[in-house]
């Protein structure tokens, strides 16, 4: 009866060293990281883990916040686990800048390259030709929009010299690539510059205040800079590519007069309805696609959106948004899931989602296979985690509101985990997001004293409750 799996469910041990309700345990790798392999100034705002205790991804930001970035951690092919700290270039993180501000400013922020980190860098595009056409592509493509916006009549003569200087550096580092006897550029010094020059237009009101060249300048730093990078003590030994026909590349001046791709001067209109129509997949309302922020490849791939999903009432996060790179291509190929993120720490990371009867009869479908069992366990622990964690928050003197939205989530997770122990499964968005409704109210009545920087709040609304929405929610939706 209930009343026997309640207090089956009541018995759960709770390790509350383990880094699923202690995510911050990954705090000193974090930070070795950030200082030893991206000389980045920064710090975690957030970690989010999953049930297996594995880093999933993260959010991270200079002090005062000037530059934000989420942090993909890489996915093991074989364990289908994240893998932190990396082991060596090939598994770095990816960091996705999708604020133009974040994005104009990285650079300028990080440390210059050691003269290891560059050496290791050119070694890298010395033996990797397909990397290093890629690299080549995205300067040209940078070249392509300045030379838009210069051709569209830059009043301002001091802009204009700007604009013209910033294609000149391009075009010595397109020179450069083009000969494979000649050593690759700076991409930190290279984007840098470059970043500078939009951070500029973008204040001067040449550009938009996240335009088309943003976007390409971020998918620079992502693909051919901070992925690039050595990491100390770890296997940093390039994959030897070769590109026929690449070297020398098209003569600078032909290329980027040339148009940009429709892919990466209107994603919306290249990936907009194809975006919408995989948001609607996992139920996510993302609004129109003009809303989305697109970045693209040199490939003209897609690889990352953000989508803006507002905040839940009472939440002291606002502008929540979930973010994807699509890690395995896009559109999604069959049989696998891109790699998702939520921004803010205290968000309700439901908001915006549809909860579907269809989609969770697919869920019963989806956990009640024996070949499933694997994650109908770690979708179990998620709920066992998060009881873990509401129970640290019983033990606080809230007041009478905070304190019953405390037991209505105790209660709520007590009955999800008697049913899944029952055989069968309970509503999966649903229990996720009265527990998010609940910490909304948790945080919004209970004494600032008692809630403010707590690590408890941040762990359910930072890691255990997204993590569930992404890993036990849409997972297997993209899986039936």
């Amino acid at each position: 009866n209930f009343s026997t799996n309640t207090s089956q469910a009541q018995s759960t041990s709770c390790d509350y060293n383990t880094p699923s309700l202690n995510p911050f345990l990954f705090s000193d790798s974090e930070k070795d990281y950030l200082t030893n392999v991206l000389g980045f100034p920064g710090s975690p705002r957030n970690i989010a883990v999953n049930s297996a205790d594995a880093f999933q991804y993260g959010t991270v930001t200079t002090v005062g916040g000037g530059v934000k970035f989420t942090q993909f951690n890489f996915i093991s092919p074989l364990t289908q686990l994240p893998v932190f700290p990396p082991t060596g270039t090939s598994t770095l993180p990816r960091l996705f800048l999708s604020e133009a501000e974040s994005i104009t400013r990285f650079d300028n922020a990080a440390n210059p390259l050691t003269q290891a980190q560059l050496q290791a860098i050119q070694t890298l595009y010395a033996a990797d030709q397909v990397s290093r056409r890629n690299y080549a592509l995205n300067v040209a493509n940078l070249a392509k929009d300045l030379t838009a916006i210069r051709n569209s009549g830059v009043a301002d003569p001091a802009i204009a010299a700007s604009i013209d200087n910033g294609i000149e550096l391009l075009r010595e580092a397109y020179k450069t690539l083009s000969n494979l006897a000649l050593l690759a550029p700076n991409p930190r010094t290279l984007y840098k510059e470059i970043g500078g020059l939009y951070k500029t237009l973008i204040a001067e009101g040449v550009v938009s205040s996240q335009p088309v060249g943003a976007n390409i300048l971020a998918i620079g730093i992502s693909n051919y800079e901070t992925n690039r990078l050595p990491v100390p003590g770890g296997n940093n030994t390039p994959t030897a590519t070769t590109c026929t026909g690449c070297f020398p590349l098209p003569e600078f001046d032909a290329v980027r007069n040339q148009p940009l791709s429709q892919a990466q001067a209107r994603p919306d209109l290249a990936f907009g309805s194809n975006v919408i129509n995989f948001l609607n997949r996992i139920n996510v309302s993302g609004g129109s696609a003009g809303n989305i922020v697109y970045q693209v490849s040199s490939a003209d791939a897609l690889q990352f959106i953000s989508v803006p999903l507002g905040a839940a009432s009472g939440a002291t996060d606002v502008g929540a948004s979930l973010q994807v790179f699509f890690s395995n291509g896009f559109p999604v190929p069959a049989g696998t899931v891109p790699q998702f993120a939520f921004t803010a720490t205290t968000a309700d990371p439901t908001f915006g989602i549809v909860n579907s009867a269809a989609t969770q009869e697919s869920l019963k479908v989806f956990y009640s296979n024996p070949a499933n069992s694997a994650a109908r366990a770690n979708y179990r622990k998620n709920l066992t985690n998060l009881r873990c964690a509401f129970l640290q928050l019983q033990e606080l003197s809230l007041g009478t509101t905070a304190n019953a939205a405390v037991q209505d989530s105790l209660s709520i997770l007590n009955k999800a985990i008697g049913i899944l122990d029952r055989g069968a499964v309970p509503d999966v968005l649903g229990t996720y997001r009265s527990l998010a409704r609940n910490l909304a109210t948790i945080i919004a009545t209970a004494p600032p004293k008692s809630i403010s920087n707590n690590a408890t709040v941040k762990t359910i609304g930072g890691s255990l409750l997204p993590i569930g929405v992404i890993n036990y929610y849409f997972r297997p939706i993209l899986l039936s």
